[in-house]
C-alpha cells in the first residue's frame, strides 16, 4: 500500500501540483467532520427532547404536589368543623337533658360534661384557625406552582421548536456540504481518496472523528506522534505528502 501511494502521489505532483491536492484532500477532510459534527447534532436531538421534556415532569409534579397539600388542609378544615359540630350537638343534648334533671349532683354532672364540650371546641377551634392559615401559605404556593407549570410548558415548547429548527438546520448544511464533497472528490485521484476513505472507517468510530489527513510535527507522526523515518521525512520533502509506515496516514508539510 504505501509503495503504490507514493508512486501514486509522485506522478500527481507532476501532473497537477502535490500542494493543490493536499489542499483539496484537506477540504474534503474539513467537510468530513463538519458532517460528523452536525450527524452528532441531529443524534442528539431525541436525547435533548427528552431532559427538556423532564423538565415538565418535574413542574407536572411540583404543581400536583402543592394541589394535594391544598385539598388536604381543605379536608383538615372540614374535619374540624364536623368534630365542632358534633360536640355543639352533644351539648344541644345535654341542656335538653339537664331541663328534666331532679337532682343536684346530676344536674352538676351534666354541667361539668357540657364545660369539657366546649373546651375540646375551643381545642378544635383552634386546630381550625392554623389550618385555616396553613391553607393561605399553600393556596399562595399552588398559584406559584400553577405559573410555575405555564411558564415552563412555554420554555418546552419553544425549545423543542428551537430543536427541531436546529434538525432541520443540519440536515441542510449536510447536504450543502455533501455536495461541495462531493465535487472536491472528483478532482482527487481515485486511489487516494479511496484510501483516505478506508483510513477514516477504519481511525473513527460512532461518536468520535478520528483524522486520516494529518501533518508532520517536527519528527513525529500527527496521528500516532511516533518518530517517522527518514525515508518518509525525504520523501514529503519531495513530493508534500506520504503515508506513515506506523499507523497509516497521510502525513503531509504544514508550509
Amino acid at each position: 500500500m504505501f509503495i503504490v501511494l507514493t508512486f501514486l502521489l509522485t506522478n500527481e505532483r507532476h501532473r497537477c501540483g502535490m500542494d493543490r491536492t493536499i489542499e483539496q484532500l484537506l477540504e474534503i477532510q474539513d467537510k468530513d467532520i463538519r458532517i460528523f459534527n452536525l450527524k452528532m447534532q441531529i443524534e442528539s436531538v431525541p436525547e435533548e427532547k427528552e431532559k427538556v421534556k423532564h423538565l415538565m415532569s418535574e413542574a407536572e409534579d411540583a404543581m400536583n404536589t402543592a394541589k394535594n397539600n391544598y385539598l388536604d388542609i381543605e379536608k383538615n378544615i372540614k374535619n374540624e368543623e364536623i368534630e365542632i359540630a358534633s360536640l355543639k350537638d352533644k351539648i344541644l343534648n345535654l341542656q335538653n337533658k339537664s331541663a328534666s334533671i331532679k337532682k343536684n349532683d346530676e344536674y352538676k354532672a351534666v354541667l361539668k360534661e357540657i364545660k369539657q364540650f366546649n373546651e375540646k371546641i375551643e381545642q378544635h377551634e383552634d386546630k381550625q384557625l392554623v389550618f385555616w392559615e396553613k391553607l393561605e401559605e399553600s393556596k399562595a404556593s399552588k398559584e406559584k406552582a400553577a405559573k410555575n407549570l405555564e411558564a415552563t410548558k412555554s420554555r418546552i415548547e419553544n425549545s423543542i421548536r428551537d430543536l427541531d429548527t436546529r434538525n432541520e438546520n443540519c440536515k441542510i448544511q449536510i447536504e450543502k456540504f455533501k455536495e461541495v464533497r462531493q465535487s472536491l472528490s472528483e478532482t482527487i485521484p481515485p486511489e487516494l481518496f479511496n484510501n483516505y476513505l478506508r483510513l477514516l472507517k477504519r481511525r473513527s468510530s460512532g461518536n468520535s472523528f478520528v483524522k486520516a489527513v494529518v501533518p508532520l510535527q517536527g519528527e513525529n507522526c500527527g496521528g500516532c506522534f511516533l518518530k517517522v523515518t527518514p525515508q518518509i521525512k525525504a520523501s514529503l520533502r519531495k513530493s508534500s505528502f506520504d503515508q506513515c509506515e506506523n499507523c497509516g496516514v497521510i502525513l503531509y508539510l504544514d508550509v
